[in-house]
C-alpha cells in the first residue's frame, strides 16, 4: 500500500508445513508415530525511496515454529538497503540485517539481468542472482530465464544452487498480474529425497 510522505507499507503472512516425517534414531524424541513440522510468520514492513537509485526499509515479524508437541514463538526485526545501478546488465545490490531481537545475521545479495532478447509481446530475459551471509550456510546462486506476455502473464525456468549437499536444483514459476491483484506459484525441486516444494503467493496493491 502507498502511504504519505513517500512511504510504502506491506502486510504479509505465510505458512510452511511438512507432515508425517518418519522418525529415525536421530529424531528429537523416540515416541512412536510421525513428526509434523510447521512454521507460521506474520510480517509488517515499511520502505521508502532514498534518492539516487537507493531505497531502504524495515520490518517486524512474529514467527511461530512447532515440531511435534513443541511450539515456540519469536518476535524479530530486520532492516535493509538496496541500490539499483544504471550500469549495463542493470545490477541490483542489497544488504540486510535480519533477526534483530534474536540472533542477528547480515545478508548480502546481487542480481543482474540481460536486456530482453526480443522486442515482441513475449520478450525473454536472463538473470543471475547471488546471496551470502547467513551463518554456516554456503553462498546461494540462481540462474533464470523469464518471459512475460504484455507484462501481465509471467513464466520462468531456472536452476538454483543451495550448497554442495543439495547441488543444483531445477525450478519453474508461473504468475499473473491482473490490475492490482497478483498471483504466482514457484516450484523448486529438492535433492534431499522429499520431492519438489511449492511456494504460492497472492497479493493486492492499494493506491
Amino acid at each position: 500500500m502507498t502511504l504519505p510522505f513517500g512511504f510504502r507499507g506491506g502486510l504479509g503472512y505465510w505458512h510452511l508445513g511438512v507432515r508425517d516425517i518418519p522418525r529415525t534414531i536421530d529424531s528429537p524424541n523416540i515416541e512412536f508415530g510421525d513428526i509434523n513440522v510447521a512454521e507460521d510468520v506474520a510480517l509488517l514492513g515499511l520502505a521508502r525511496d532514498l534518492g539516487g537509485r537507493t531505497g531502504g526499509g524495515a520490518s517486524i515479524r512474529v514467527r511461530q515454529s512447532s515440531m511435534g508437541g513443541d511450539t515456540r514463538t519469536y518476535l524479530e526485526g530486520e532492516v535493509g538497503i538496496h541500490y539499483r545501478s544504471g550500469l549495463p546488465l542493470t545490477p541490483r545490490m542489497g544488504l540486510a540485517i535480519q533477526g534483530l531481537g534474536g540472533s542477528p545475521a547480515a545478508l548480502a545479495g546481487l542480481e543482474v539481468s540481460l536486456p530482453a532478447f526480443a522486442s515482441s509481446r513475449v520478450p525473454i530475459r536472463a538473470g543471475y542472482g547471488f546471496q551470502t551471509g547467513r551463518s554456516f550456510d554456503p553462498p546461494e546462486h540462481r540462474i533464470s530465464l523469464r518471459t512475460s506476455w504484455m507484462e501481465q502473464i509471467h513464466a520462468g525456468v531456472g536452476l538454483s544452487y543451495l550448497g554442495e549437499q543439495s547441488g543444483w536444483t531445477p525450478l519453474g514459476s508461473l504468475g499473473a498480474d491482473l490490475g492490482r491483484y497478483s498471483l504466482s506459484v514457484l516450484r523448486e525441486g529438492m535433492a534431499n529425497g522429499f520431492g519438489a516444494i511449492h511456494f504460492y503467493r497472492a497479493a493486492i496493491r492499494f493506491p
